[in-house]
């Protein structure tokens, strides 16, 4: 246990997601503990031991007021944003405004949503009705006593761009509403916020599949450039399809909310 250094740890856990980060902090004080908490005498040995043999850790703990843990999440949040890549993709998106800490947040918090965007579909971009529920960009919901938008009406949009392939995602309805799912054709965009609206005939590949819907409702989408078509599915029921209207163009998924209590 010498040689185990903070660098030792914080390349076991480039391999762990945010939920196993919080499940590792929870196995001891050393790791999931803020530094100069109260030692008990079971642990007074051991913890000398270790400043004894980790300097540097010791010296490094000095600095921060978070556990071992939340410095580890907060090594990679720093990393993830170095990527020029990746910064070229998310800055200016409503979402990357939740990649920065506030107060006494937690760096765990903040390294999970960054991971939410990396492997998880998020939206990227709210008009003014919508608002993220407790700072998770995939949970979404109406503002309370919307004073933008007298119809109580929000609209938000995925960042990446579908262009060939097989996509595929699935809306949980969090609070019952008329939620409105589907695609929205980025080479005509002038307006993301309201523009190229689809009817029931497809005109403009935008939003389909309109409805109340109660909470618990799972909606699918699958647009699948290969057999070109877009299918939208509820509770696992093809609700909505239409071919040969996909390929050659690029897409983003988008979805509205309506009324207030409406949420996904």
């Amino acid at each position: 246990m010498e040689s185990f250094t903070e660098d030792t740890l914080f390349t076991i856990t480039s391999y762990l997601t945010s939920h196993d980060i919080v499940n590792f902090a929870l196995t001891c004080k050393y790791l999931g503990g803020k530094p100069g908490g109260v030692n008990t005498d079971n642990n007074k040995k051991k913890t000398k031991r270790r400043k004894k043999n980790n300097t540097a850790n010791a010296e490094s703990s000095k600095e921060r007021q978070w556990s071992l843990m939340e410095e580890m999440a907060k090594r990679r949040v720093e990393d993830i944003k170095k990527d020029t890549n990746w910064q070229e993709k998310w800055r200016g998106t409503d979402v990357y405004k939740l990649t920065s800490r506030t107060g006494n947040e937690s760096w765990i918090r903040v390294d999970n949503c960054i991971q939410k965007m990396i492997s998880e579909l998020v939206f990227s971009r709210l008009d003014d009705g919508l608002t993220y529920v407790k700072r998770d960009p995939s949970h979404l919901q109406m503002k309370r006593n919307n004073e933008f938008s007298s119809s109580r009406e929000g609209s938000a949009m995925c960042q990446d761009v579908m262009k060939e392939g097989i996509h595929y995602a699935l809306l949980t309805v969090t609070k019952r509403g008329c939620i409105r799912a589907g695609i929205y054709d980025v080479q005509t965009e002038k307006s993301w916020g309201r523009g190229n609206i689809a009817s029931t005939n497809g005109e403009g590949n935008a939003l389909i599949c309109s409805a109340i819907r109660p909470v618990g409702t799972v909606i699918g989408l699958l647009l699948d450039f290969e057999e070109d078509k877009l299918q939208i599915y509820v509770d696992g029921e093809i609700k909505h399809q239409y071919e040969n209207q996909f390929v050659g163009r690029h897409f983003r998924g988008r979805c509205q909310l309506h009324i207030e209590e409406a949420g996904i």
